[in-house]
């Protein structure tokens, strides 16, 4: 393994360990896990603080399709960012 393999190796376990931190953050926190929450409009308002429409999960302990037009992994960052947990604006 080359030298540069194994930096890209590190950097991307490093950037999962963050990943991990934040959501297990978000649902010490709240009790759901972002993207998933469903009273995330009662939490943070609509529209969020960043101006960006918020969506509410369904609660169900999974994030993936809410319903047939929403999808929560798309809601993850968004929650993280009004939660305080990232910095890094959502764009949406």
């Amino acid at each position: 393994m080359t030298l540069v393999t194994s930096s890209r190796i590190n950097t991307t376990l490093a950037d999962l360990e963050k990943l991990d931190t934040w959501s297990n953050t978000f649902r010490e926190r709240y009790s759901f896990y972002a993207g998933d929450m469903g009273t995330a409009t009662t939490v943070f308002g609509d529209p969020g603080s960043d101006g960006n429409d918020v969506a509410d999960g369904n609660s169900d302990g999974y994030i993936g399709d809410a319903t047939p037009t929403e999808d929560e992994s798309l809601e993850f960052f968004h929650h993280l960012y009004l939660a305080g947990i990232v910095d890094i604006a959502y764009t949406g």
